[in-house]
């Protein structure tokens, strides 16, 4: 037995992409779709979300996958696709895709992006890097100067470092830079537990630090407590 459907009225749903063009809706959670006005390029980037292209801050996963990650942050890479525009350029890594298997290469793959703004009629062309797969380049040896494959190798005292197959030479890890901590940071919030209560004595000196000084232990640290104090004090 067969059993016929009636034709339900169909609701006229907005479409998606017409609702995030308009400016007065806003996004509770999640990275913005498109391209994003009030992003940052590619070279004064310090986390992805920021960027201003939506393949940087919501990489898509690719087909060809990178098995093993040689290239890190602030390694000097060369494009060796002879396909590519930018073929033999050189450039600094700003930024690691992991989920897309690409990298962003300072002035390597620098294309024009139209940006329409909310306020502005006609929207403006921005050049920015664009992210590049990391098959298409190669760590430059530090020695020739030509792009080269690594080997991992440890050293006498157990840290593995990166060698060059092309001359044997040793390719050092770029250093990571350090995270800036805002002075208001620094300051006691009102959660924080005051120092003149962190460094309070509040034990009973009933033969522990004759004990420390039978063990040959340092007891600096609980005879200097007020001297303690009065330095925070001094420092505010």
């Amino acid at each position: 037995m067969r059993i016929k459907l009636k034709n339900l009225p169909r609701r006229n749903k907005p479409h998606s992409k017409s609702l995030a063009r308009k400016s007065e809706i806003k996004r509770s959670w999640g990275p913005v779709p498109g391209i994003r006005p009030d992003g940052k390029l590619s070279k004064d980037l310090t986390h992805m979300n920021e960027s201003i292209l939506p393949s940087i801050r919501t990489p898509r996963v690719t087909i060809l996958k990178v098995d093993h990650w040689d290239i890190r942050k602030g390694d000097v890479v060369q494009v060796i696709d002879p396909s590519h525009k930018d073929v033999g350029k050189k450039g600094v890594v700003l930024l690691v895709l992991r989920p897309s298997h690409s990298l962003v290469v300072k002035d390597i793959n620098v294309l024009e992006r139209p940006v329409r703004v909310f306020e502005e009629p006609m929207p403006k062309l921005i050049t920015t890097e664009h992210p590049i797969h990391a098959v298409r380049v190669a760590l430059v040896d530090p020695k020739t100067g030509l792009p080269t494959t690594v080997e991992y190798k440890y050293l006498e005292d157990g840290t593995k470092v990166r060698v060059s197959t092309r001359s044997g030479e040793i390719i050092p890890a770029p250093p990571r830079p350090k995270k800036e901590v805002p002075p208001e940071a620094r300051l006691p919030g009102p959660r924080d537990t005051p120092l003149e209560v962190v460094v309070q004595k509040t034990y009973k000196d009933d033969g522990l630090v004759s004990l420390l000084k039978q063990l040959n232990l340092d007891t600096s640290m609980l005879e200097q407590v007020p001297d303690t104090i009065k330095k925070y004090q001094k420092n505010q």
